[in-house]
């Protein structure tokens, strides 16, 4: 009998709190003809004169027929979630009638307003998302609406043009974008991606990207002299910078069609803004090969090369240079080839390993210099 009594008292505890959770009152009934008054009770006397226009606005809103039927409760649903999960009426309700005055002001349609606070509580209703990252999307949408802008920052933007921005809903609020340009701005400083084709994930600030063309007039340049090509990306938009694996870049300067006389490169690369480097590792170093009618002569490794429109560079090469089958080695020299001569300068760094001693294959023995 103790036992029992036990059992029931432990079950008494996991339910009232269950009871007394229900009985929490929200200030939202969920009836649109009641809802301008609870709204205006929620958000309190406190508000600064900014904050009262805009609620003032979004009031006058919804008492003519700038929204629907339907999307009045979906605001009301939303606002319902927002106080489930305790979002304050500062910042948090005021950044959503901001958005939602957006919409009706900038003439969006209702479908698009629909598809918008769909996402929209299903974003609410994610428990992996903090009320910040909530408040953040409510934002953003409200500049892509006014201003193109997909995510902005005090120290960045990511912005589109040359496109009209469509609105769907699937599993989640997408923004689909066409053949546009898509530039980020940061600081006093910008890069531009042309022809662009993708989504853009406003939840989790992501542009996947289709495909795009990237190219450095700003380092002197022609657009099509100099560019990367791009398809299947992605760009986190709280970033002023993005890496895209499988870019194919064309540098007319250098590389060119293998010819007589012709050089290749065979390594990664990082441009940074208008320094371009050929880039490798120690077990796996970038190569410069360098042919004579055909023949390979010279054979070059390093783990950085500076490139530059007078020709390249490298601080510290291994190289090879070919004679017939046999070949002169040295594992570390300065490296210089200038273009408009077609002249390659080795010489000696100022580091211990440089002044180490050629090997010759053909005499099998070394050679100071």
């Amino acid at each position: 009998m103790i036992k029992k009594l036990a059992i029931f008292g432990l079950l008494l505890l996991i339910i009232f709190p269950g009871k007394l959770l229900s009985q929490v009152k929200t200030p939202f009934s969920g009836d649109p003809l009641k809802y301008r008054a609870e709204l205006t009770t929620f958000m309190g006397p406190n508000l600064n004169d900014a904050q009262k226009a805009n609620l003032n606005s979004f009031l006058a809103k919804w008492d003519s027929a700038a929204f629907s039927d339907e999307n009045k409760y979906r605001i009301i649903d939303v606002t319902s979630q927002f106080y489930g999960r305790a979002m304050r009426p500062v910042p948090h309700f005021n950044d959503l009638m901001a958005a939602l005055n957006i919409f009706i002001e900038k003439k969006a349609d209702s479908e698009l307003l629909t598809t918008w606070l769909t996402g929209l509580s299903e974003t609410a209703f994610n428990p992996r998302l903090n009320n910040e990252s909530i408040d953040r999307y409510v934002k953003n949408t409200s500049l892509m609406i006014k201003d193109n802008i997909l995510a902005e920052t005090a120290s960045l933007r990511w912005k589109v043009k040359n496109c009209k921005l469509e609105f769907i809903h699937d599993t989640t609020f997408l923004v689909k974008i066409k053949d546009a340009t898509l530039t980020c701005y940061s600081q006093k400083d910008s890069t531009e991606i042309y022809n662009v084709s993708g989504t853009y994930i406003p939840e989790l600030q992501q542009f996947h990207g289709t495909k795009g063309r990237v190219t450095w007039e700003k380092a002197g340049y022609g657009a099509d002299e100099v560019f990367a090509e791009l398809d299947n990306y992605v760009i986190n938009t709280t970033r002023n910078n993005f890496t895209i694996d499988s870019a194919r870049l064309t540098h007319k300067v250098y590389f060119k069609t293998p010819i007589k006389g012709g050089m290749n490169y065979e390594g990664g690369l990082a441009i940074e803004g208008a320094t371009i480097k050929g880039t490798g590792s120690k077990e796996l170093p970038a190569r410069v090969t360098l042919f004579r009618n055909d023949t390979l002569y010279l054979k070059l490794s390093s783990s950085e090369y500076l490139f530059a429109k007078t020709g390249l560079a490298s601080a510290e090469t291994a190289m090879t240079l070919y004679l017939d089958k046999d070949s002169i080695f040295h594992s570390n020299l300065g490296f210089s080839y200038m273009a408009d001569k077609r002249l390659v300068n080795l010489y000696r760094a100022n580091n211990p390993i440089s002044k180490s001693p050629y090997f010759d294959s053909f005499h099998d023995l070394d050679l100071y210099s």
